[in-house]
């Protein structure tokens, strides 16, 4: 899968970055259009997990869950929407939003950019390469 194989690689990066003190260099991997930046590296923090997401106007996460991992994101800014479960919301900056484990969630953007923070535990990826990370095909 090209997500686990970014993000694998994003990883690498990101651990690079940080022994040298450059968070600026840590390269985003891409996922449908959006960029996502992990900048806590699998194992620095037991059971815990930080993301980066710049989500571009125009763009969206399609649907997915994560069979383990708990996450809060928070909106640093922007606006757009989410399907949480069955539960659909608008959010901007300053909205909270925790996801459980197993439960399926997507998020969109119109004409206006967004960016979030997601604080996982235990980590969507660990020192491994494994991604709880689950995508959602829909049958019609």
């Amino acid at each position: 899968m090209a997500y686990k194989t970014n993000l694998q690689k994003a990883v690498t990066n990101t651990n690079q970055a940080l022994k040298e003190g450059k968070l600026d260099d840590i390269h985003p991997y891409e996922v449908n259009g959006s960029f996502i930046r992990s900048f806590l590296p699998p194992g620095e923090i037991p059971h815990v997990g930080c993301d980066h997401v710049f989500m571009p106007a125009n763009t969206s996460l399609p649907p997915h869950l994560h069979q383990r991992s708990k996450t809060y994101l928070l909106v640093t800014s922007g606006r757009g929407y989410g399907i949480i479960g069955d539960q659909h919301i608008s959010i901007k900056k300053g909205d909270i939003i925790c996801i459980e484990p197993q439960v399926v969630h997507s998020f969109s953007t119109e004409s206006e950019s967004i960016e979030f923070i997601s604080i996982q535990s235990p980590p969507i990826s660990d020192e491994n390469g494994n991604v709880d990370y689950v995508l959602m095909l829909s049958v019609e």
